[in-house]
C-alpha cells in the first residue's frame, strides 16, 4: 500500500523518484513520506502543493495563483511540515499557502486586508464579517489585476493574477462574475492595458487601447455595468488625445478613474443597503436569489448588502432563504459562504422550493440583484429571477430589486432588447466538472439570465433612494444623480 501511496503522489506532482528507496525507515509512516516529498519539492524549487485541496491547472489561464486555507484545514496540518505562514490576525482568519511562484509578503495578509488598489483611507470598511477579502485589486506592484477565483469557493480561497490582455478570458470563464465586480475588472484592466501600452511603441497607444477596449466589451454581453465602465474610460482617452495629451498622462488618468469606480462601488452599495433595509420588517423571512454580496461588487454588496444592513446597522432580526441557484450554484457556493461567514441565519434551499415556503407564509420578502434594468423597469438578472417573481406576484410577497444606477440602461427602452448570453452546456450536463449527470448528446439549452418584466417589481434600490412603478422617471433622474457619486 505504501508503494502505490508513493507512486500515485509522485505521479500526480510530477516529482522524481524520492531517495532513499521506498521500503527504507524513513518512508514508513505517510507523514514522513509526506515531508520528504515536501523537502524534495522544495530542493528542486517547484511548487509546494498540498494533497488534502483538489488539484488545479495552474498557468490554464496564465495567472499566478496564491490559495488560502480555512482555519479546519490549519488545524488538520498544525503538526505536518508543509511550509504555512502564519497572521497575526484571529484564528477564524485565512491562513496563506503559496501554490505557484510568486512570493508572499504583507500586501496578501497584512493588518489592512486584501487590498492593494489604492491608499490607505479608501481600504478602510472593505471586508465582511469574519474574512476579508478584495474580490478585484492591483497586484503589489500594480502591473497585474488581481481577481479572488470565484469558481474554486467556498472549497478554498484563491487569487489568481492576471496580465490585462488576460481579463477577458477571466471575466468570461467567470473567475470574477456579478456585474458591479466585472465593471471595476474591466476598468483596471483597460487602465493597466494603457499603461502596457506606453511602454511599448507610442505610435500604436490608440490601436492598442481600441483593442483592449472591444476585447473587455465582448467578454459577457449582458452585464451593462462593464460596457459603463470601459465607455467612461474610453471617453477619457478621446477627449486626453483631442487635447494631445502624452500617453503617459492618459495611462495616469485612467488609473485614477478605475480608482474612483472601484473605491466608490463600496459607497453605493452601502446607500443601497441603507435605502433597502428600512423596507425590511423588523423581523422577517428574505428569500435571495444568486449572488449579490461583496463577492459580487467591489465590497459590501447590493441585494445582499441590504440584508447585511439590516443585520448589522439596523439590527433586524433576518433570516435568509438561499435558492442554490441552478447551474453553477452561486447561492449555495457563495451566497451561504457570506452570510455564514457574517453571521446572519440563513437555510439553503433549491431553486423549486420557493413556491412552497411563500405558500406556507415563510417568506416576506425577495431581494435580487440586476445584470441591467432597462428603461421601463425591466430588468435582466440570474436565471431563475423571473420565476421568483412570477411566483412573490401569485402570493403577494415583495419582490425588490436592488442595483446600482450604473446598471441601468436608458438607452433599452424594454427588456426585450437586452441580449442575453447563453453558456456551455457542461454547467447543466457536467455540474461538477467530471461525470455527466445526462446522456451523451443531449440537447441542452443553458441561458445565464432571464428578464423579469416591470410589472413584477415592487420597488427598485437604488443609491438614490426606492423606486416605484412607473419607473421611466425615477430611473432617468437616479442616473442623473448617480454621475455625482463619480465626481
Amino acid at each position: 500500500m505504501l508503494r502505490c501511496y508513493i507512486t500515485r503522489l509522485l505521479r500526480e506532482y510530477q516529482l522524481p523518484p524520492p531517495t532513499p528507496a521506498p521500503r527504507s525507515k524513513s518512508f514508513r509512516s505517510k507523514r514522513s513520506l509526506r515531508g520528504a516529498l515536501l523537502r524534495l519539492a522544495k530542493h528542486k524549487r517547484r511548487p509546494c502543493l498540498n494533497p488534502r485541496l483538489p488539484a488545479h491547472k495552474t498557468g490554464a489561464l496564465g495567472g499566478t495563483r496564491l490559495r488560502y486555507t480555512t482555519e479546519l484545514q490549519e488545524r488538520r496540518r498544525a503538526r505536518k511540515t508543509q511550509p504555512v505562514v502564519k497572521t497575526d490576525k484571529p484564528r477564524a482568519q485565512p491562513v496563506l499557502l503559496l501554490v505557484g511562484r510568486s512570493t508572499i509578503n504583507d500586501t496578501f495578509c497584512g493588518k489592512s486586508g486584501l487590498i492593494t488598489m489604492g491608499r490607505e483611507e479608501e481600504r478602510k470598511g472593505i471586508g465582511w464579517g469574519g474574512m476579508e477579502y478584495a474580490s478585484v485589486a492591483l497586484s503589489a506592484d500594480g502591473k497585474r489585476l488581481r481577481l479572488l477565483d470565484q469558481r474554486v469557493l467556498p472549497q478554498c480561497v484563491e487569487y489568481v493574477e492576471f496580465e490585462p490582455d488576460e481579463v477577458p478570458r477571466a471575466i468570461k470563464l467567470m473567475v470574477v462574475r456579478g456585474a458591479p465586480a466585472i465593471g471595476a475588472a474591466a476598468a483596471y484592466a483597460y487602465a493597466l492595458a494603457a499603461d502596457r501600452a506606453v511602454r511599448g511603441d507610442a505610435g500604436k497607444f490608440q490601436g492598442e487601447m481600441q483593442r483592449a477596449y472591444e476585447e473587455l466589451f465582448a467578454s459577457r454581453p449582458t452585464a451593462v455595468n462593464l460596457a459603463w465602465a470601459l465607455n467612461r474610460l474610453a471617453a477619457v482617452v478621446r477627449a486626453a488625445l483631442d487635447d494631445n495629451v502624452a500617453p503617459e498622462k492618459i495611462a495616469a488618468k485612467l488609473m485614477d478613474e478605475a480608482h474612483v469606480i472601484a473605491h466608490r462601488d463600496i459607497k453605493i452599495n452601502q446607500a443601497i443597503g441603507a435605502f433597502g433595509s428600512a423596507l425590511l420588517p423588523e423581523s422577517c423571512n428574505v428569500l435571495h436569489h444568486c449572488n449579490t454580496g461583496a463577492l459580487a461588487t467591489v465590497g459590501w454588496g447590493t441585494a445582499l448588502g441590504v440584508i447585511r444592513s439590516a443585520h448589522e446597522v439596523r439590527k433586524k432580526s433576518i433570516h435568509v432563504y438561499v435558492d442554490e441557484t441552478r447551474p453553477r450554484l452561486q447561492g449555495a457556493r457563495l451566497t451561504a459562504w457570506e452570510l455564514m461567514a457574517c453571521q446572519i441565519p440563513m437555510t439553503l434551499i433549491c431553486d423549486n422550493m420557493a413556491a412552497m415556503l411563500m405558500r406556507q407564509g415563510k417568506i416576506d420578502a425577495v431581494l435580487v440583484g440586476a445584470d441591467r434594468i432597462a428603461a421601463n423597469g425591466d430588468t435582466a438578472n440570474k436565471i431563475g429571477t423571473y420565476s421568483a417573481a412570477v411566483v412573490a406576484r401569485a402570493h403577494n410577497v415583495p419582490f425588490y430589486v436592488c442595483a446600482p444606477s450604473s446598471t441601468v440602461d436608458l438607452e433599452v427602452l424594454t427588456g426585450e432588447q437586452i441580449p442575453i448570453e447563453e453558456r456551455d452546456a457542461d454547467e447543466i450536463v457536467r455540474p461538477s466538472g467530471e461525470s455527466s449527470v445526462a446522456p451523451e448528446g443531449v440537447r441542452v439549452f443553458n441561458p445565464a439570465f432571464d428578464m423579469t418584466p416591470a410589472s413584477f417589481i415592487t420597488a427598485i434600490v437604488t443609491e438614490n433612494g426606492v423606486i416605484y412603478p412607473p419607473f421611466e422617471d425615477g430611473l432617468r433622474e437616479s442616473v442623473r444623480k448617480g454621475h455625482e457619486w463619480l465626481s
